[in-house]
């Protein structure tokens, strides 16, 4: 400790002060309900215990920014099926949720930079690449891309995201 030449007028009160904790965590949506795969919606809650103290308070709002950058849709094996997992910021109290096997609308979300689609054409074939942010694919994923045209019926696609273990690395389409 460091001495300090500060008087404290003892009529002032006590002195207070404060203490901050920080943590990060991981889970697996896999194996995080005791062993077995998380269904349905989960908030995030952080319980602290602490010289006789206990609190518990959702996460939420006081969040460092980087962890948007982190924050991303995953896929991941739930026994003998495929499930899909979004970790996303409630409205209006802006707290942390996890959505397992909800709407896969969430995906569009994974598109962090719209203005990085590209789409190009050669010899009379189009190719789209379209810049997405997911977690680390273990395995291969079925997707449908639904192309539509004013006038005309929709186009269904069957594509395979294949294995990406970067988060932010290349995945091969595969057309079937």
């Amino acid at each position: 400790p460091e001495e300090s030449d500060e008087v404290v007028d003892p009529a002032a009160g006590p002195v207070l002060y404060g203490v901050r904790f920080e943590g990060e965590f991981t889970l697996d949506p896999a194996i995080a309900d005791q062993g077995r795969a998380l269904s349905g919606i989960w908030d995030a809650y952080v319980r602290l215990d602490c010289c006789g103290w206990t609190a518990a308070r959702r996460l939420g709002a006081d969040r460092n920014p980087a962890v948007n950058a982190e924050r991303m849709p995953s896929f991941f094996r739930s026994g003998d099926r495929l499930a899909f997992g979004n970790l996303y910021w409630t409205k209006p109290h802006s707290n942390l949720s996890l959505s397992v096997d909800g709407s896969i609308g969430p995906l569009c979300r994974a598109v962090r930079d719209p203005s990085r689609i590209t789409v190009t054409e050669q010899d009379g074939m189009l190719s789209a690449e379209i810049p997405m942010t997911l977690a680390p694919l273990a395995e291969e994923v079925p997707v449908v891309v639904r192309l539509e045209r004013t006038g005309a019926p929709p186009l269904l696609l069957s594509l395979s995201l294949l294995h990406l273990s970067e988060p932010t690395g290349r995945s091969p389409i595969s057309y079937a």
